[in-house]
């Protein structure tokens, strides 16, 4: 007699991810803050459409086939922008390997005068009302809040807050780069 196996491989949503957070939370007594935004890796990144400030249509599948950094930050945030040169030189070092979406919540008008005097190539995604920032990714862990996806759109890394100082942008770019060229270099046929 011959066996088959059948396997099948759960998706683990961000719906179950943040039910997940939210058990430690309870289990914790529900009181202070949230666990870190680590518990939510190995989770799917959240269901989202939105169009960026290029009026370009973006959504969670859009992003998948390449790595992505996703930052949840906002313009009057300290860390949000002490971290945005560094940021920026990601971006600038892998722009053709991985997406990089900024998804902020400030006016138009702010986002506008911030992006005039600061350089920074990622995708802006302008949630004024927290549309996304709210309903999609249930941010709990405040701002900013980055999330390194891979290409099938699964969350392997998740971190909440930055430094302000003159160590900001080192601090940014050693917490992303080493997970970004592992992902970027995991499948070298894909990227030559």
């Amino acid at each position: 007699m011959v066996l088959v196996g059948c396997h099948s491989e759960q998706i683990l949503t961000y719906e179950m991810g943040y039910s997940y957070c939210k058990k430690i939370f309870e289990d914790d007594g529900g009181t202070g803050i949230y666990p870190r935004s680590k518990c939510l890796e190995g989770f799917n990144l959240p269901n989202f459409n939105a169009i960026t400030t290029l009026n370009d249509s973006i959504n969670a599948h859009s992003l998948k086939g390449k790595p992505t950094v996703i930052n949840l930050w906002f313009v009057g945030c300290p860390p949000c922008e002490a971290e945005v040169p560094g940021l920026n030189q990601l971006a600038n070092r892998y722009q053709e390997k991985a997406n990089f979406i900024a998804i902020g919540r400030n006016s138009d008008k702010y986002l506008t005068e911030f992006l005039e005097l600061n350089e920074w190539n990622f995708k802006h995604i302008n949630d004024p009302d927290e549309e996304i920032i709210r309903n999609s990714f249930n941010n709990v862990w405040g701002f900013p809040t980055t999330f390194i996806v891979d290409k099938e759109g699964k969350i392997v890394k998740a971190f909440s807050g930055g430094k302000t100082d003159s160590t900001a942008v080192q601090t940014i770019i050693n917490e992303i780069e080493p997970t970004l060229k592992e992902l970027i270099y995991k499948y070298p046929a894909d990227n030559k």
